[in-house]
This record gives C-alpha cells, sequence and structure tokens, in this order.
C-alpha cells in the first residue's frame, strides 16, 4: 500500500511557531492524528532565522512521557534513543542556510494490533561536531579555536496518534485510572497548613483529562470546611503515565478529626466519555499541631469559621444589592460571632449587618445579611467583612474580601514581586516571596508557578508554591512561599509565573541569592 501523501485522513492541528533555539523555527509545534488508516507521512519546516552561515542538525525520535511532576522527558542524546520500530524518518541530519528552510517527514506505519492513544516526540539537536568544525577553525598548531558549543541545544515537537477500537464508546474509564494512596503531610514552616499529595495512573489505552478539587470535612460533624482546586487543576493524562497531584489548605484547624476528599472529573480527551471518581483519607488533629500551623505572619490565630463564598466581588450600578453569607462553625464549640463590615479611607457609605451578633452551635450554620448604601457617583468599593469571634481569647478576625465595581469604572489589577527572602535548613531551600497588588483592582484567587534558572538559563528547579492568602486588594500583600532541595548555594533568576482567577497572567523575573 502506498504511503497517503494527503493529511485528508486524520486531524492535524497546526499550532505557532515553535522557536527550538536560537535562529531555528519549526512548523507546526504540535502534531495530533487522528488515523484511519495504518500508514502517514507527516511533514514538518524547519527555518533557519539566524545570520549563522549553516545550522547543522541532528534528528532521531523519543518515546514522550512525562514524569510524576508533570515534566516532559526524552531522550538525552540520539545516542541513547529508545528504538521505536513503527515510526522513522526521511532524514538523520540537516544542514540549513540563513533565512532558508527544509522540510522533514515523519513516517508513521501502525501495525495493525495497535489501538489506542500513542506518543512520541520529533528531537531537533545541533550536530556539535559539525558546529565546531564550521565555527572553530584550526590555527597553525592544530589547535581549534573559536566559539563555544553549548550541550542540549534541541527541541522536542510532540506527535500524538489516536486509533480508536470499534468499542471505544463503551469504555469505562474508571477501571483504567489507580489510584496510590492518599498522604498527608503538616507543613509547619513558611505558610503552614495541611497538604494531601496523591499519586494517579492511567492504565487505559485512551488519554484521560482528570479535572480535580479538594474538599476538607470535619469528619466529627461533616461539615465541610473549604474547597480548592487542586495542583494541577486539569491533568493530561497519556496511557502509562502516573502524575501527582497535591491539595493544599492553609491556615490553623482546630483539634479533631478531618477528612480529605479528592474528586476527579474523568475525560477521555476529545470524546464525550465522562466519568466522577473520588478518593478519602481521614486524619487527627493534635493540640500540638493545631498551634504549629499557626501562620508565621499571624500574631494570632484566624477565627475558625468558613463562609460560603470567598469574597463579595460584583459590578453594580449605584447601589449594591445586600449580600446573604451563610457563615458555618466547623468545631464542637459554640461560636459567638461579631460581624463588622471595615471599609478603605476615604469612604463615605453607609454599612449595616442582620443580624448584628451571631451565636452558631457547632456543627451549624447561619445567615449573616450585609447592605451598603452609596452615592451614586461612587466607583469601587473596597474592604472586608471582619467576623470576631469574643468567647474566643487570642482569635484574630475572619477577613472576607470586599470588592465592588462600578460598571463603567476603568480599573486594572497588577501584581509585583516587592521582597525576596531565602531560608536554608538541612536538607532544602525556602523561598519566600513577597507579593503586592499594585493595581487600582481586585485580584482574585491566585495560583501559579516559580522556575528557577541559573544565570546562563538553565533550569534548576520548578515551584508549585503555596499562598497564605489567594486573593488581594488594592495595596495588599500576601507571601508565597516554595521549598526546593535541587538549589546550591549562588545567585539564580526566578520566573514567577502567576494566574488569578479570571485567567489574567501575570510574569516576571526576579533575582534571588543563595547562601
Amino acid at each position: 500500500m502506498a504511503i497517503k501523501k494527503a493529511l485528508l485522513l486524520f486531524t492535524l492541528f497546526w499550532l505557532f511557531l515553535n522557536e527550538a533555539f536560537a535562529g531555528i523555527q519549526v512548523t507546526p509545534a504540535i502534531v495530533r492524528i487522528e488515523a484511519k488508516g495504518s500508514e502517514y507521512e507527516i511533514p514538518l519546516t524547519i527555518k533557519n532565522t539566524s545570520d549563522k552561515d549553516m545550522s547543522y542538525l541532528v534528528t532521531y525520535l523519543s518515546n514522550n512521557i512525562r514524569n510524576e511532576d508533570g515534566d516532559w522527558i526524552y531522550a538525552n542524546t540520539a545516542t541513547n534513543k529508545a528504538a521505536i520500530d513503527w515510526a522513522s524518518l526521511d532524514k538523520e541530519k540537516m544542514e540549513i542556510k540563513p533565512g532558508g528552510n527544509d522540510d522533514i517527514k515523519v513516517v508513521i506505519k501502525m501495525k495493525p494490533t495497535m489501538t489506542g492513544d500513542f506518543n512520541l516526540a520529533l528531537l531537533l539537536e545541533q550536530d556539535q561536531d559539525k558546529m565546531r568544525e564550521k565555527l572553530s577553525p584550526e590555527n597553525k598548531t592544530g589547535q581549534k579555536i573559536g566559539a563555544q558549543i553549548l550541550p542540549l541545544m534541541r527541541v522536542a515537537i510532540p506527535i500524538y496518534i489516536r486509533k480508536a477500537s470499534e468499542d471505544m464508546m463503551t469504555i469505562k474509564i474508571g477501571s483504567a485510572i489507580k489510584y496510590d494512596p492518599i498522604e498527608m503531610t503538616a507543613l509547619t514552616k513558611g505558610i503552614k497548613g495541611i497538604k494531601a499529595t496523591q499519586v494517579i495512573e492511567n492504565s487505559g489505552m485512551y488519554e484521560t483529562l482528570a479535572t480535580t478539587h479538594c474538599d476538607l470535612i470535619n469528619a466529627e460533624n461533616n461539615a465541610k470546611l473549604k474547597t480548592t482546586d487542586a495542583l494541577p487543576k486539569i491533568i493530561a493524562l497519556l496511557p502509562t503515565e502516573r502524575r501527582r497531584v497535591e491539595c493544599f489548605f492553609p491556615g490553623v484547624l482546630p483539634t479533631g478529626k478531618y477528612e480529605i476528599v479528592t474528586y476527579y472529573d474523568l475525560n477521555i480527551r476529545n470524546t464525550e466519555i465522562v466519568e466522577k471518581g473520588s478518593q478519602r483519607k481521614e486524619f487527627d488533629v493534635s493540640a500540638e499541631l493545631a498551634q504549629s500551623l499557626q501562620s508565621e505572619l499571624d500574631s494570632e490565630l484566624p477565627a475558625p469559621v468558613i463562609t460560603d463564598v470567598t469574597e463579595l466581588a460584583e459590578q453594580f450600578d449605584g447601589k449594591p444589592k445586600p449580600f446573604k453569607i451563610k457563615i458555618t462553625n466547623p468545631t464542637t464549640e459554640t461560636l459567638k460571632l461579631e460581624p463588622l463590615v471595615e471599609l478603605g479611607e476615604g469612604s463615605d457609605i453607609k454599612t449595616s449587618v442582620e443580624p448584628e451578633n451571631l451565636e452558631i452551635e457547632g456543627g451549624k450554620s447561619a445567615i449573616l445579611t450585609v447592605k451598603m448604601d452609596t452615592a451614586a457617583e461612587v466607583k469601587s468599593i473596597y474592604g472586608h467583612l471582619l467576623l470576631t469571634a469574643t468567647n474566643m481569647d487570642g482569635y484574630a478576625p475572619y477577613r472576607l474580601p470586599i470588592a465592588l465595581r462600578a460598571s463603567d469604572a476603568t480599573v486594572s489589577s497588577e501584581i509585583k514581586v516587592t521582597g525576596i527572602k531565602v531560608e536554608a535548613d538541612e536538607k532544602s531551600k525556602h523561598f519566600k516571596l513577597l507579593l503586592s497588588n499594585t493595581g487600582s483592582d481586585y485580584v482574585p484567587d491566585i495560583t501559579g508557578e516559580i522556575t528557577i534558572k541559573s544565570f546562563t538559563g538553565q533550569i534548576i528547579d520548578k515551584l508549585k508554591p503555596a499562598f497564605k492568602d489567594t486573593a488581594l486588594l488594592p495595596g495588599e500583600k500576601t507571601l508565597v512561599y516554595g521549598v526546593s532541595d535541587k538549589v546550591e548555594p549562588g545567585s539564580y533568576k526566578l520566573d514567577v509565573s502567576l494566574q488569578d482567577r479570571t485567567g489574567k497572567a501575570y510574569q516576571q523575573e526576579v533575582e534571588a541569592t543563595v547562601n
């Protein structure tokens, strides 16, 4: 059978150009195939956009897998690549002049028994010996001189192939997803709290998306204390892959018995096959652990209450509507709460709460109504609803952010790292970044990643940090906290990549010194 020249029998997604390394571009950057036959040719174009006389490239295919932390793993070099007997390249070497381009083809010959999702990667790597010959002419003594060629200057172009089975639509996803036991960890340094970790595995044939979140529950009265998205929130789990899922609940917990519930919404990518699953783990909080979970930034413990909203935030025309807030007492003791609305300086706004005092039995809930009377010219309202537990000594008020913006107001949000501190213990380096909202708008539910790089650009570690607070009013600050066991003393660049709940991204590069 002749290899099909036209890519008509499968779906090919063409993404933006992929910048492989200085001066090299590749299209497409990712290839996805819905295979209807067994033999295909996948064309890719390599372009030299640099001013170098020549780019010498070695090309090869590698398995395309991720480790439990989600980092891609490929063959280190062409010499230790894995044997793939159903895919090949029409070229093993390429030479491209400045401004020129060349094509390469990935040839797929799927076996009759191959069913499911398969993935590999096209690797493009500079030929070190060829580049030295071109850039480093020999002098009279026979010794080569000139430019230094850095190792591992390469790019990987992922290729995903799906050969669906006839019974695909009847597949039960849950039977293919395997769960390791949930592990609970108490974090008592930096931002303190409880972390749940679980590794999940896809033992099925198809790539599965898992959307995850976690609930923290008081096991004694079954009250749900808090819900949080897991990290990562959405996982693309390839066949045979294992990925780590983490849920972090910062702050204090009273002494007692608790339960963590991790929920998984499972979907085979590009199909309507959907299932739901969950995993549970009970754990105890002793009096000693409850005390050690107190945040090092707080002089007092926050009042142990939970609200059904994370903030009072909306657009309004002239006057905001009354807010009704459900407040739950997660403890076994009766709480006497005194609510108070505290707004920013200069706010000429009348506020009231009903009832003026709340008494909530252990495990029970109550409704609080917050009203605000504003003038028509008011453009924005920022502040907090404070809930003070008057019968509990040594506890600070629970703080619920208020962020109301007129529909015609023009505001912008901005997050900046305004301070860095690095501390070390026997095993790890603790990175503490002070994060400030320097804009004029509220920033909701911050998540993100910190990439630690050497000053030459080499990636040393990627941190999934914890946040003391996940929302910031204008002018407010919070702490970002990450731990690394891969960093040695020296100077580093930190790529701080953050995102709020609306999807807005915040990028910043800062420098840090580790002693």
